[in-house]
């Protein structure tokens, strides 16, 4: 759980400012709403970085 703003920074460096709704950069993240990022560890070289996923964004589905 995080402050909006640091979801939008944190989805800005994973997927780019061009991948990132204008909605949130403009508007902010809406209240309560769930962000899901999911983490795919890296092999057994542990130099190698994680991947990670953008499964959904500002998602307020789970209010409705």
């Amino acid at each position: 759980m995080t402050h909006g703003g640091a979801t939008v920074d944190l989805l800005r460096t994973l997927i780019g400012d061009h991948a990132v709704p204008a909605a949130l950069t403009d508007a902010g993240v809406p209240s309560c709403a769930n962000t899901t990022i999911d983490v795919v560890p890296a092999d057994s070289d542990i130099r190698a970085a994680p991947a990670f996923s953008v499964v959904e964004i500002a998602s307020v589905a789970h209010l409705e």
